[in-house]
């Protein structure tokens, strides 16, 4: 072996497993029995390394005498684009498409490749005996490694490392409890479906709506990308913003008053009219009332007061601390995502957050204790002593502990390291802030809220008053009282309750909300008289904008109307997305210039708006096309549906939507595009033209959105195009709109004349680009 190279392995892995401390090396013809270990993350490679003992660095990798643990740094393989399978498919035209490859071929990443070599000559090498795959414990994780495991050609047996925390005790359980690879392999096959189904269906539609648009209206028709998960959001988005616009605001009066008994003071609304509403249709109507009961003396004609228990709120899954997050400190899903990940990677504070369970495991209840004494410090002391000091950790009953609820992972908890708060950047204190009291509040009481309800009658007409008082603060002390978490109260909403209306809106305008008001003391039957009223305009009220805390609850819960039982049990875990894609999804949809943020609010661009309404297949605007997906790839996942069934399920369905949109009127939009952001401004270094710049929010001016509109800018004349009238080898990664075609000397958009100023001269670096290059740089944003 010394002095030997053995073929396809690069430099530094080569010496990585040529020699091990503290050994001679390998005899002639002997094998070392080395067990690869492949993390996701070089953090968490780190962490594994460190707790079996392996300490030996080299690039790309961390090796030890019988173990090498190596990384992915996220995705290093996909599948590979359409040009990369098929040459014809370099073109955009209706005639190549539906594209349906007998297989899907892999490749690696072009901006990963260096790791990707590192990590495929490990695999190759013939001292592994065994690898380990520790990426993340889900579809996705098991995906990243199985993508690489078979573009590398490794045949060495599988085992499979399943955690959900990152502290030593975690991994150290985890490793003692290996489980063979072969054991997920249903979930794989679920993975590698959802992503080849992606692929089909998002390529295909994407390809067929703009090339359908561009027969109708020339080059200068825009590209139209659609998604089975980003497009069902933009439709929710869409339908919102049109009801807003179709919404016409309707007056109506309210009468106050505030009545005097011998006890004190208290306010009061009429409550008379149609459905009890206190509604009254002109300013006359409500003049007449006021006149009407104005200095008189009526009676309390009844008293309820009812204690009503609020259990604690349930602990977070990534979704719902992400709309905690978006509505307290204003943080992106996205930004809160990063930031739970580096709770959990680097500081190793809190658990898994890529999680859609809000409760815990059975077998997560002994380590409790040890996670509450550990977050004792700094304003969480006081609630820990009174947790721990008069006795054993109270337990935690079904409602936070319930092996059913748990899918691949339990809720989010802090872990049992002691927090160094200084350490943490003000961003990362107020996400483990959201957890640590959310879980501490978890093992406190009910709070017991005491509800009151005053019926006052004055000259036969009805005037209610609503208050509370806290009885008991319980779980609120440590977490404060959260709206969106804990059961709504009752109201006279007319379906959905409290919660329904604050993020639905109710579309009818305010209902007096129970304020927490300190009442006198008042007896049934007693005298009051009136001591003030008025008369107050109101209108009623169009349904909200989406803030991301609402889009993000609207997409984990979308599906939920759909008729077919089995439809909504599959949407009921997982809704539009995961919790590890919808804050990408949303960051898409803004990249893609169909939806702005304004300030909180995110609203779509006529761009988007454009979009839904050419689209002309059904299914792909709706969450059912996610439902029968996830209800499919569910069975995939039991074992109950073969992969190749899924797959053929889905290859229909492409070949049904090519021909739908090939056969319906071609977009409206293609002969006079509606107004869109502009493109961007173009990124000097030609390497990095498949990214372009987001075009930035205004800030609204009225109901309908507000348009960015930029001055002017002179671009510099492209090649110019001698195919004019072609599609193109792909679309135009700049502005969006336009086609990538070839000209005298390069390659340039065919809207140069209308200010894109994407190019990619024909020569770089003393090179001669081929036109394959060319089509790896637009998709890739550089060749390989």
């Amino acid at each position: 072996m010394p002095g030997a190279v053995e073929e396809g392995i690069c430099a530094p892995a080569r010496e990585i497993i040529r020699w091990a401390p503290g050994r001679e090396g390998p005899a002639p013809g002997e094998d070392r029995a080395l067990r690869l270990y492949v993390a996701e993350k070089p953090s968490v490679a780190r962490d594994i390394a460190r707790v079996l003992g392996v300490q030996g660095r080299g690039q790309g990798c961390i090796r030890g005498t019988d173990a090498v643990v190596t990384w992915c740094v996220g995705h290093l393989v996909s599948l590979a684009e359409p040009h990369e399978i098929d040459a014809r498919w370099k073109g955009w035209s209706m005639a190549h498409l539906p594209m349906v490859p007998e297989r899907f071929p892999l490749r690696a990443l072009p901006e990963a490749r260096d790791q990707w070599e590192v990590v495929r000559d490990l695999m190759r090498s013939r001292e592994v005996s065994e690898v380990v795959n520790a990426c993340d414990a889900g579809r996705e994780g098991e995906l990243i490694f199985r993508l690489c495991y078979e573009l590398s050609g490794c045949g060495r047996p599988t085992r499979r490392l399943w955690i959900s925390s990152m502290t030593d005790e975690a991994i150290r359980k985890g490793l003692a409890a290996l489980r063979p690879g072969e054991d997920l392999d249903p979930l794989g096959d679920a993975a590698r479906c959802r992503a080849e189904a992606d692929w089909l269906v998002g390529l295909n539609a994407t390809r067929a709506l703009t090339v359908r648009g561009r027969q109708a209206g020339g080059r200068d028709s825009p590209l139209y990308s659609v998604g089975r998960v980003q497009t069902p959001t933009l439709a929710m988005l869409v339908a919102r913003e049109r009801e807003i616009r179709a919404f016409v605001a309707r007056p109506f009066w309210v009468v106050k008053a505030v009545f005097e008994v011998e006890g004190g003071r208290y306010p009061a609304q009429w409550t008379g009219g149609e459905e009890g509403k206190g509604r009254l249709g002109s300013a006359e109507e409500a003049e007449a009332l006021v006149r009407k009961v104005t200095g008189r003396v009526g009676h309390v004609e009844g008293v309820e007061r009812e204690e009503q228990k609020v259990p604690p709120p349930l602990l977070f899954s990534l979704t719902s601390l992400q709309r905690t997050a978006n509505r307290r400190h204003g943080l992106s899903a996205a930004r809160t995502l990063e930031i739970a990940q580096a709770l959990y990677e680097r500081h190793k504070l809190v658990t898994y957050p890529r999680t859609d369970s809000s409760a815990l495991a059975s077998d997560q209840v002994p380590g409790l204790p040890r996670a509450v004494r550990a977050v004792g410090v700094g304003p969480y002391a006081p609630f820990v002593r009174q947790l721990l000091e008069p006795g054993p950790l109270p337990a935690l009953g079904r409602r936070f502990v319930n092996d059913a609820e748990v899918s691949d992972h339990h809720a989010i908890i802090p872990t049992e390291v002691r927090p160094k708060l200084d350490a943490l950047t003000p961003d990362e204190r107020k996400v483990y802030d959201l957890v640590v009291r959310r879980f501490l509040g978890a093992f406190f009481p009910e709070a017991r809220i005491e509800r009151t309800r005053i019926l006052t009658r004055v000259e036969d007409e009805p005037f209610e008053t609503k208050g509370s008082r806290v009885v008991e603060a319980g779980w609120r002390a440590v977490a404060g009282f959260d709206e969106d978490e804990a059961p709504p109260r009752p109201a006279r909403s007319r379906k959905g309750g409290a919660a329904a209306r604050a993020d639905e809106g109710d579309g009818d305008g305010p209902e007096d909300d129970e304020e927490a008001r300190q009442l006198p003391e008042v007896r049934e039957g007693e005298p009051s008289r009136v001591a003030e009223v008025d008369a107050q305009k109101r209108e009623t009220r169009a349904p909200p904008r989406y803030t991301e805390a609402r889009l993000l609850a609207a997409m984990e819960g979308a599906g939920q109307a759909m008729e077919e039982e089995e439809l909504r049990r599959a949407m009921k875990d997982r809704g539009l997305g995961t919790p590890a894609t919808r804050a990408a999804i949303i960051e898409t949809l803004i990249r893609r210039d169909y939806v702005v943020r304004q300030k909180k609010l995110l609203v779509p661009t006529p761009r988007g708006e454009e979009l839904i309404q050419v689209l002309p297949v059904p299914e792909l605007k709706s969450p059912e096309l996610t439902g029968g997906w996830e209800a499919r790839l569910a069975e995939v996942e039991r074992g109950r549906r073969s992969r190749a069934e899924f797959m053929g399920e889905i290859e229909d369905f492409t070949r049904g939507l090519v021909r739908a949109i090939a056969t319906s009127p071609p977009p409206r939009a293609a002969a006079a595009p509606a107004a869109a952001p502009p493109p961007a401004p173009a990124e000097a270094p030609a390497r990095r033209a498949a990214r372009p710049r987001k075009a930035k929010a205004t800030p609204p001016t009225a109901a309908v959105p507000a348009v960015p509109t930029p001055a002017p800018v002179a671009a510099p004349s492209p090649p110019a195009p001698s195919c004019a009238g072609t599609v193109g080898i792909g679309p135009c990664p700049l502005c969006d709109r336009g086609a990538v075609i070839r000209g005298r000397r390069g390659w340039g958009c065919s809207r140069w004349r209308e200010g894109c100023r994407f190019v990619v001269w024909g020569e770089l670096a003393g090179r001669t680009l081929a036109e394959d290059v060319v089509g790896s740089l637009i998709g890739e944003g550089r060749t390989p």
